[in-house]
């Protein structure tokens, strides 16, 4: 099966001031048998129990010198169909199963087949990662979530001020992280990645949430804040058309190359 763009592409931010007021509650009962692991298998299992998935995404990219601007088109359908359509800034197209990564730039009326039956898991992780990570929404999943629960060091029951929801606070070690898990919805509220210096260098906060299927929501707004060797950086991401669990037909998966498209194997 195919893994969503995961949360977390970026090392090595700095995040800047909360936006939403957590108080600590007493710790009860059900939050005592609740494990990191559990929370977080609990977030992901929403995903992979999906039939399909499809979204369109607005990237708002502010920085100390530049303004930028990008949309995509998601669609997933499972087993193992992705496309990503990128409109903005340059139309590109990536469509992945589980043999073959093909990507089209119709501009430069390229295309690019990449057969990842044959790598090494790393080497198609490394593959993977390098073309999908542009496309990542940070703050929709957790990524790695195997390695982050082996860190963790305890688990708090919270109220989400604000939203007036209750909430699980996982927190975790070496380095030290902080995920905000909503306890009815199981989505991520906020994630908090640190450096080993003990520094926050990376932030992700989610809103507006629409149930898209019966017990399944997601955010439609994401705001991430980090730091790069220019400055601070703030992104907002704006997920719309939200539909899961509709049919899809495998044709949207396949393409069908305008005549003279050079198509480079590798």
């Amino acid at each position: 099966m195919i893994k969503f763009p995961n949360m977390c592409s970026r090392t090595g931010r700095l995040a800047t001031v909360a936006l939403v007021v957590l108080l600590s509650l007493p710790v009860s009962a059900a939050a005592e048998d609740l494990s990191a692991g559990s929370l977080f298998k609990l977030v992901e299992a929403r995903f992979t129990g999906l039939n399909s998935l499809s979204y369109t995404v607005k990237r708002t990219i502010v920085s100390r010198r530049q303004r930028t601007e990008d949309r995509w088109m998601f669609r997933y359908k499972n087993p193992a169909f992705l496309r990503v359509d990128y409109l903005l800034p340059h139309e590109r197209v990536i469509i992945l199963d589980e043999k073959t990564l093909t990507e089209y730039i119709p501009e430069l009326k390229k295309a690019k087949k990449t057969d990842l039956s044959t790598m090494t898991a790393e080497k198609k992780e490394q593959t993977l990662g390098a073309v999908m990570g542009r496309v990542s929404v940070e703050g929709l999943r957790l990524g790695n979530y195997e390695e982050m629960q082996k860190r963790a060091v305890k688990v708090r029951a919270v109220t989400w001020a604000g939203m007036g929801t209750d909430a699980y606070l996982v927190e975790g070690k070496d380095p030290r992280y902080l995920v905000y898990i909503d306890a009815n919805k199981k989505v991520l509220l906020r994630t908090e990645i640190y450096d080993k210096k003990g520094g926050l260098v990376i932030r992700t906060e989610a809103s507006r949430f629409v149930e898209a299927a019966r017990g399944f929501w997601l955010p439609q707004e994401i705001r991430t804040a980090y730091g790069t060797s220019d400055g601070f950086v703030q992104s907002t991401v704006v997920l719309q058309d939200i539909k899961v669990n509709e049919r899809m037909a495998d044709d949207a998966f396949r393409l069908a190359f305008p005549k003279g498209v050079e198509i480079i194997p590798n």
